[in-house]
């Protein structure tokens, strides 16, 4: 019985650290998101200049 509640819980932890990953892959996503659009924001502000 051991063996099998070894493997229950390695298989936990999988479903742990694959939750997490996925957590993070999508505050990147939002970051990412968030940066572009502050970058359109910062080209219209730099289009508005004049030499």
């Amino acid at each position: 019985m051991a063996v099998a509640e070894d493997i229950n819980r390695s298989v936990n932890q999988i479903a742990f650290a694959v939750d997490s990953v996925a957590d993070e892959t999508e505050r990147g996503a939002q970051t990412a998101r968030n940066l572009a659009g502050l970058g359109d924001r910062l080209g219209v502000l730099v289009r508005q200049f004049r030499i």
